[in-house]
């Protein structure tokens, strides 16, 4: 079951928060530009998203101003992007399932 929330997760100014299996997705009653992001890192560095399943929202991830973070085996669908970064120096965005976004990702 997902979640009706705007922004999913947001494990922000924490460093080396952890993100793992869960299942994002907003308020389906409302358009993808009104909804917010899956999971949204800011100033959290070394942050670790792994194994989600996240649908329906603005993007996937969304990352500001946070370095050395690792994305692995996420699952995006129904999305503008599923990978939307930047100032996210040193990151690594690994094997990732993606259906139905307009973009896979954006980097910066």
């Amino acid at each position: 079951m997902y979640g009706e929330t705007r922004i999913g997760r947001d494990p922000e100014n924490r460093s080396g928060p952890v993100e793992r299996d869960s299942k994002v997705g907003p308020d389906t009653r409302t358009g993808a530009q009104d909804d917010g992001n899956g999971i949204y890192v800011w100033n959290a560095p070394g942050t670790v998203v792994e194994g989600n399943d996240v649908r329906w929202g603005r993007d996937g991830i969304f990352v500001n101003t946070s370095k050395r973070n690792i994305f692995r085996g996420n699952w995006f669908r129904d999305l503008r992007f599923a990978v939307h970064y930047m100032y996210a120096n040193e990151s690594t965005c690994m094997p990732t399932k993606v259906r139905s976004a307009e973009t896979t990702s954006a980097l910066r």
